[in-house]
């Protein structure tokens, strides 16, 4: 129906109807978000329904047109498209006040010591590890009491001052700048985190799909890895 329905209006490719797309909630939050206010501004005859969620949706069961997956290693599902949009470096962070009574980490092995906040995912616990000069992973020691299935809870609980937490930069680059987070063992390599859009495979994809997957790839176009410099 979508491909029909670009025929018959031209080659002008404007964007209508209803975009379904599911987003991981602090990816949606920080860049999301803005980008929809941009494109429905742009785009007036164009609707957004938007599940926010951690969990990876189905896209052609579900009927999304759209899903955006964050990973250190993200797999396009049998039967879609994945494009990846950007990578962000990954770090660890504290509240001040915690780090003033706990004393900042000097060393890995030093996260031992300390309250760790661990993302669960549907595949188990976000292991942390670094690069030890080089390609080889090591794993980070850590002993998390508390565990969130939500990256912008876990931002909220180090605010908060509820331990170190593991996350990528864009949920923290605000709190960093103001001063409601400060980095920890900033000289480690940790990866990064990779942001791909994944979109049924299709002959024909609707402009509000491929107008949508541009403009968020030209807002993160500025990410320190983003896939256009690298």
């Amino acid at each position: 129906i979508d491909a029909a329905e670009a025929s018959v209006r031209g080659p002008s490719g404007e964007p209508h109807g209803t975009l379904r797309m599911t987003v991981p909630e602090a990816f949606g939050r920080h860049v999301v978000l803005p980008v929809v206010q941009r494109f429905l501004e742009t785009w007036p005859e164009v609707r957004v329904d938007i599940d926010v969620t951690d969990r990876a949706a189905n896209l052609v069961e579900e009927g999304f047109d759209l899903a955006f997956r964050l990973g250190d290693r993200v797999r396009a599902d049998p039967g879609l498209i994945s494009r990846i949009i950007a990578r962000y470096p990954v770090g660890l962070v504290a509240a001040p006040d915690y780090l003033r009574v706990r004393n900042k980490p000097q060393t890995p092995e030093d996260l031992l010591h300390h309250e760790t906040l661990l993302f669960r995912g549907r595949g188990g616990v976000q292991p942390w590890r670094y690069r030890d000069g080089g390609t080889r992973w090591v794993r980070l020691p850590v002993r998390g009491r508390l565990q969130m299935s939500s990256g912008t809870a876990l931002r909220d609980a180090a605010v908060a001052g509820l331990g170190v937490a593991f996350l990528p930069s864009f949920v923290v680059k605000d709190d960093v700048a103001a001063g409601r987070l400060a980095r920890v063992l900033p000289d480690l390599d940790l990866g990064e985190a990779v942001i791909a859009a994944l979109y049924p495979s299709r002959r024909l994809l609707p402009p509000r799909v491929r107008r949508f997957i541009d403009l968020v790839f030209e807002t993160t176009s500025d990410a320190p890895t983003n896939p256009r410099s690298s």
